[in-house]
């Protein structure tokens, strides 16, 4: 597990930028700011991890400096890809089929008829609820 953020080592105990992995940093969020999308900032960096690595490393206010970390990332660059993040985060789906106080009743079923595949057994379990108006 990795201990200082990518981009940085430490040294002589104070964090310190690591050239290579720098500019990959550069990289990815000016990738994201052109294009706004995350597989694109992982290609066109090189940085090989996922899409959950680059879309906490994007969000992170660390890059730009602080009072440990030194700044790859320069405050236009850092605001601008956030911006981007946000217009690009989907809005919540809400399930209007079903109002509020809705009441629910599993249907009987015998143990011996559930299927031992897991998803057999989950499709068979919920089939069997009821909604009652």
């Amino acid at each position: 597990m990795r201990s200082v953020l990518y981009g940085y080592r430490i040294e002589n105990g104070e964090a310190v930028i690591e050239p290579r992995e720098a500019e990959r940093v550069r990289a990815a969020f000016d990738s994201f700011r052109k294009h706004g999308n995350l597989t694109q900032a992982l290609r066109d960096s090189g940085i090989q991890k996922d899409h959950p690595f680059m879309s906490l490393m994007l969000a992170n206010p660390k890059y730009k400096g602080d009072e440990f970390y030194p700044e790859i990332i320069d405050d236009n660059t850092f605001e601008e890809v956030q911006t981007k993040r946000q217009k690009k985060k989907r809005p919540a789906s809400k399930n209007t089929d079903i109002k509020p106080g809705t009441r629910f009743r599993f249907l009987d079923y015998k143990d011996e008829e559930l299927p031992t595949d897991p998803v057999a057994r989950a499709t068979y379990v919920y089939e069997r609820i009821e909604v009652k108006e």
